[in-house]
């Protein structure tokens, strides 16, 4: 026997809405205590409602009941947070929209996406249907893949990998290239970029090349002149091993790369690439001081090295950063807070601002 559903309690609603305020209000306080984060902020907003103002936007709410994130909760937005919007002085309330995978008016068009990429590779349309309808990370990227929305930020309640496996199953790298991330380890007197900290786990020469190039430029537009390392446990061939072969073609293809403007040396070991003294040791090497962007061999090292650092090394840690995907997205780990996912909404705005309004 099915007994019905309960009917909605509007005040239960008002409630659910009002602490989901309360959070956002709490994020907009992070904003407000940096100057620099506030201008960028105001560019990018500026930016986007001077060419793009009717662009949509999706909340993405917890449903306490459900014990689950959703996209949404209604096809509108509920007259009691379109009050509170008001209440913040929150510019043109009336153009949010919350887009909710069960009702969506987008889900045909998306299911018809999603399958023509995934028809052959076991997926049936009844696969793909329920996949869209329940999966939230997958309806969050078709959403931004069919242009209703400019990126994508997600984690917090699934695992990085799981979440950029759902993920990839509908946005996919940049032409010519691939994803992966990096960490950035911010001390007193230098900021150092490690990569790839969370996708390929046996990267090859040529990826390793990539990856080096792709970081090297996220440096410099960071403000950062970049001096790139390919670590390894053997500083030019000292000791010896069977590993080091995908590093000295890397570095390779970047000497024969005429269009490389960064420095670069490797293979070389963590205290010939960042110690003064044990670079001293090394006249020939290229760089003209330690390094600032290190690139790994492999993804066990990287992201061992990125957690030993952020526990043992008492430095502030940003990331991991997500590089390389055909539209901006970010994942937040699911140890993120506030300020953390604040950092990736910027990252993931900015990436989209010079997407579409200063590269159109």
């Amino acid at each position: 026997m099915m007994s019905e559903r309960p009917p909605v309690q509007v005040d239960a609603d008002a409630e659910f809405y009002r602490k989901a305020l309360a959070f956002n209000n709490l994020t907009l306080s992070y904003i407000a205590r940096g100057a620099p984060l506030e201008q960028l902020l105001d560019r990018i907003a500026s930016g986007f409602s001077g060419s793009y103002p009717q662009r949509a936007l999706a909340i993405f709410l917890f449903d306490p009941q459900a014990r689950r994130l959703q996209v949404g909760a209604a096809p509108r937005v509920a007259p009691a947070f379109l009050a509170e919007l008001t209440a913040l002085a929150v510019d043109d309330p009336d153009d949010w929209i919350i887009e909710n995978s069960n009702v969506s008016d987008k889900i045909p068009a998306m299911v018809d996406y999603l399958y023509k990429r995934l028809q052959r590779r076991g997926y049936t349309e009844r696969d793909v249907a329920r996949m869209v309808n329940q999966e939230r990370n997958v309806f969050a990227a078709l959403l931004v893949a069919l242009g209703h929305g400019d990126a994508l930020i997600s984690g917090l309640t699934r695992t990085y990998a799981q979440t950029a496996r759902e993920i990839g199953r509908v946005l996919d790298p940049k032409p010519g290239g691939i994803s992966f991330g990096i960490h950035m380890m911010i001390g007193k007197n230098h900021t150092t970029f490690l990569a790839d900290t969370t996708i390929n786990e046996r990267p090859t020469s040529e990826q390793l090349a990539h990856i080096a190039r792709e970081t090297a430029a996220v440096a410099r537009r960071m403000g950062h002149e970049p001096r790139v390392a390919f670590l390894s446990y053997s500083t030019f061939g000292n000791p010896s091993g069977q590993w080091l072969g995908n590093i000295r073609d890397a570095v390779a293809l970047l000497d024969a790369d005429d269009s490389v403007n960064f420095e670069y040396e490797g293979e070389m070991a963590p205290d010939a690439a960042l110690n003064p003294k044990v670079m001293a040791l090394y006249p020939f090497s290229r760089l003209s001081g330690p390094a600032n962007v290190l690139i790994l061999p492999g993804l066990q090292s990287a992201n061992l090295s990125a957690k030993l650092l952020r526990e043992l090394g008492g430095e502030t840690t940003i990331g991991p950063l997500m590089i390389g995907s055909e539209k901006p997205v970010q994942i937040a780990p699911m140890t993120a807070i506030a300020p953390d996912v604040l950092t990736l909404a910027v990252l993931a705005s900015a990436l989209a601002y010079v997407t579409l309004v200063l590269l159109r």
